[in-house]
């Protein structure tokens, strides 16, 4: 292996860190989440269906039917896919809380997926290479900032309780800890990535579905807030500015909205597939907890005035994850 395992995991922070979290706050502020939440899947499986056809129409292998062997059963990894996809919807919609009561504070203590990811790395598939004592002082200094952001909450602020921040970010991490040690595990079974997008988005489109049909939808609180702050936006500098008169736009027409959100977060799956092709998830993983502790940091504070809504106590919080994310990032070697 070699540093150009680099440049997919680079390519991915563009799709993931920088235009999904604008839109994901956008996306969160509406109603009919779980409606919304269904019509992004549908997306997805959508574009996995038609990469699944190009594939085709290329001659390149579409399918392996790997297969998982859980003691005497052995099952096909793509039902494996689908069951964690399934779970990922459920994620997903946690996920969308989240951000909708605060894109930076998410940021930093959306920790523990990558470290369920790295553990497993560590443990099932001994990629230990990684492994030094920069990389666990950069760890340990994420989480400090997590457990300083939890023990600062003040209830009284504007804004809604860390803990119940803490609670929604929760809800992700396992199902996409899990999932991101599955990607590397796969790679290494021989999956495609047509085969893990058609797996994974198919099990994510059966679960949002279930959501939908078996739960009210409610209506998210922060509707109004968003159009303040979206306006605001809109009369800062010309690139903010801009970019606050796209967001209104894209808001006030979801039909839009939703495509451009799924393919940027179908995107974002395929070029980490392709990152999981090259390199053992424990090297990957410390950059992936890099690009969201900085950039959705920056782009809460900068773009959507969270920094208005954090106290001092709680601010103290951002310089350690950041600072720990980038003693991550030089920890790693260059080969």
């Amino acid at each position: 292996m070699n540093i150009h395992w680099v440049i997919p995991v680079l390519l991915k922070f563009i799709p993931t860190f920088i235009i999904s979290p604008i839109l994901m706050k956008v996306v969160s502020s509406l109603v009919c989440q779980k409606k919304l939440l269904l019509q992004q899947f549908l997306w997805c499986l959508l574009f996995s269906i038609i990469l699944t056809f190009i594939a085709a129409i290329l001659g390149l292998q579409i399918f392996t039917f790997a297969i998982f062997n859980f003691g005497v059963v052995a099952v096909p990894l793509i039902i494996i896919v689908a069951i964690v996809g399934l779970a990922n919807s459920l994620a997903c919609y946690c996920q969308w809380r989240a951000v909708d009561i605060s894109l930076s504070k998410t940021a930093i203590l959306m920790q523990p997926d990558d470290l369920i990811a790295m553990g497993l790395g560590y443990w099932l598939l001994k990629e230990t290479e990684f492994l030094n004592t920069s990389l666990i002082t950069g760890i340990i200094l994420c989480v400090t900032a997590a457990g300083m952001l939890i023990c600062y909450d003040k209830k009284k602020l504007v804004g809604e309780s860390n803990w119940r921040l803490l609670g929604w970010v929760m809800g992700y991490s396992v199902p996409w800890g899990v999932a991101y040690f599955l990607i590397r595990y796969c790679n290494l079974q021989d999956m495609t990535p047509v085969e893990w997008l058609v797996g994974w988005y198919f099990g994510s489109s059966v679960g949002a579905s279930l959501i939908l049909f078996y739960s009210h939808d409610g209506v998210i609180a922060n509707g109004k807030k968003i159009n303040v702050i979206l306006n605001a936006l809109s009369q800062k500098g010309k690139i903010r500015a801009k970019l606050g008169e796209l967001l209104i736009i894209l808001k006030n027409h979801p039909k839009f909205l939703i495509p451009l959100f799924a393919f940027c977060v179908w995107l974002a799956m395929l070029i980490g597939f392709w990152a999981g092709q090259r390199a053992p998830v424990t090297a990957y993983q410390p950059l992936y907890m890099v690009g969201q502790s900085v950039f959705r940091c920056l782009i809460g504070f900068y773009l959507f005035s969270e920094k208005e809504e954090i106290s001092w106590g709680e601010l103290s919080a951002f310089p350690v994850g950041i600072l720990g994310s980038f003693i991550i990032a030089i920890s790693l070697p260059a080969s």
